[in-house]
């Protein structure tokens, strides 16, 4: 069984799929048996002749083009994200083993906590979600993991440690982190830390 969970955006294409029949009088098979009725020379030129002909905006166009080709699945379906997950981590950390054992150290600690936590890996960081993303992992250089933390919503002063990300500034959750570069790093602050900003992604 994966310890991964289904990336949020995948459940959002899902959504926008299971809609389809709806929102443009075909299901996804009968656009992709439509489609199937043509040679196309990529996903783009399927794209541009659904938003012209079709008067699609390019959010479906887009993806019932992937489909169609049967690209970039892993950005569409659930199997095929479970299935890459792994692979992101691998290919994130290659030749970077000594922060690997790092990734790895704080994953085991988070997965002992049984909580909501749903571990959602990315192309380039590992998103940490409860309700909306609460911290990330991200490889940063070949010897330091940035442990990002979303903390919007704490309002005590923060300890120097926790470095500002420009988050704030830019409207993205994650707004600080602790930067991660050996074992003894996941101390009892850093801990403390993942509840806290655990406990502050409340529902609403």
């Amino acid at each position: 069984m994966s310890i991964y969970s289904v990336h949020p955006s995948i459940a959002y294409q899902q959504a926008i799929i299971r809609n389809l029949k709806e929102t443009t009088g075909k299901t996804i098979e009968e656009w992709e048996k439509l489609l199937r009725q043509e040679a196309w020379k990529d996903a783009k030129s399927i794209t541009q002749y659904l938003i012209n002909e079709y008067h699609l905006g390019r959010t479906k166009a887009s993806l019932i083009s992937d489909y169609a080709l049967k690209i970039q699945l892993e950005d569409i379906s659930e199997s095929h994200y479970l299935k890459m997950a792994p692979l992101y981590v691998e290919k994130m950390y290659f030749k970077k083993e000594s922060i690997f054992q790092i990734h790895q150290s704080i994953i085991n600690y988070i997965r002992s906590l049984n909580d909501e936590t749903k571990i959602c890996p990315c192309r380039t960081l590992v998103p940490l979600y409860r309700h909306h993303v609460y911290a990330q992992l991200k490889p940063t250089t070949k010897t330091r993991i940035d442990f990002g933390f979303a903390l919007k919503k704490y309002t005590k002063e923060l300890p120097s440690r926790l470095e500002p990300t420009g988050g704030l500034e830019k409207g993205d959750r994650i707004t600080h982190r602790i930067r991660i570069e050996k074992l003894e790093d996941i101390d009892s602050e850093v801990r403390q830390w993942i509840k806290i900003a655990y406990d502050l992604d409340q529902k609403n």
